[in-house]
């Protein structure tokens, strides 16, 4: 096989994204994508020695992306959380503060 007949018989992502992936799946691989350059990682629940999404010429990653998305998801949305439900707390008080400047009665 010479140079020719091998650039004409390569795949690129693209055939191989438009072949297994669905249009729903595909969605997800930029999130996939950027997990796996942001945290070193491959695979969700197993670590795998290859990126899957990722440049390959990175070297190998470091381990299961889960941990790293887990302590990622604690650190930037515990204080979230923490707003919303206090944010959750006024808003169920204000209908009780409302009715008590409502119904309050005018002592002189």
């Amino acid at each position: 096989m010479d140079l020719t007949e091998c650039s004409t018989n390569s795949i690129s992502s693209d055939d191989v994204i438009d072949r297994y992936f669905s249009s729903s799946e595909r969605k997800y691989l930029d999130l996939l994508t950027w997990v796996e350059e942001e945290f070193s990682c491959a695979g969700l629940c197993t670590p795998i020695p290859y990126y899957l999404f990722s440049d390959i010429n990175e070297g190998e990653p470091d381990g299961s992306c889960y941990t790293e998305l887990k302590d990622w998801i604690d650190e930037n949305f515990l204080t979230y959380g923490a707003v919303c439900i206090v944010a959750a707390i006024i808003l169920l008080l204000e209908p009780i503060f409302a009715c008590c400047l409502c119904c309050k009665s005018d002592k002189k």
